[in-house]
């Protein structure tokens, strides 16, 4: 059973699932029509859109979902959208720590994998949701604020991410951002060119007005 899926379930917002699958989602545009969708522009949409801008999901290899019209679209990606929301419908009253970390493409499938095995042995309840096309991955790992225990075993799922991420060769965060929460990893990722990294801030920014404290400690 995948827990996004029945996440999506229990939120009801989306009534089209009627299976508890993993699902895949895949939006196909044209040069033209990406760039009217990047600036919000709907009309890219038309009924007389060419073939490669199509957009479908599919819960199996054999069940194909179509969708050409704008509101079609829109409710297809309903699952993906509140995809958040929904994970925490999975535990009323916890709260939930949302990361994100990359890994190449050729090791998405495994990271992927090992990354289930770490959230299922910790005894947490954690939906993965992708960008399967970049490589990038969040997981919800969902707690109860109240124990301090479950609040670091939380902790401890999102560094053994991190640190399977860097090992894969990839990065702490594809998405959300180093920010305060994953500097301790930087240098482990970036080595000698955190320094760099420094110094440009530092020449930059001498006083250290912008954004103060976070992703580099001067």
């Amino acid at each position: 059973m995948s827990e996004p899926a029945h996440a999506a379930r229990s939120s009801n917002w989306t009534p089209r699932l009627t299976q508890e699958l993993s699902d895949l989602f895949e939006e196909r545009f044209s040069a033209a029509d990406a760039v009217r969708l990047q600036h919000g522009r709907a009309e890219c949409f038309h009924p007389d859109m060419p073939p490669d801008s199509v957009v479908f999901a599919t819960s199996t290899a054999d069940d194909f979902i179509w969708a050409r019209a704008t509101e079609d679209h829109s409710r297809l990606w309903d699952a993906r959208h509140k995809a958040h929301f929904a994970a925490l419908a999975l535990a009323p009253g916890k709260t939930s720590l949302t990361t994100d970390v990359c890994v190449p493409i050729s090791r998405l499938a495994h990271c992927i994998s090992e990354a289930r095995r770490i959230i299922d042995e910790s005894g947490l309840i954690g939906p993965i949701v992708d960008h399967v096309g970049d490589g990038n991955f969040h997981v919800i790992l969902l707690f109860d604020a109240e124990s301090g225990q479950e609040m670091e075993r939380a902790k401890s799922v999102s560094s053994r991410l991190v640190r399977l991420a860097i090992a894969n060769g990839g990065t702490c965060t594809g998405e959300h951002g180093v920010g305060l929460g994953k500097k301790e990893y930087l240098l482990e990722e970036q080595g000698e060119a955190v320094e760099v990294m420094r110094a440009v801030k530092r020449a930059l920014d001498p006083a250290n007005i912008m954004n103060p404290d976070k992703v580099l400690d001067l």
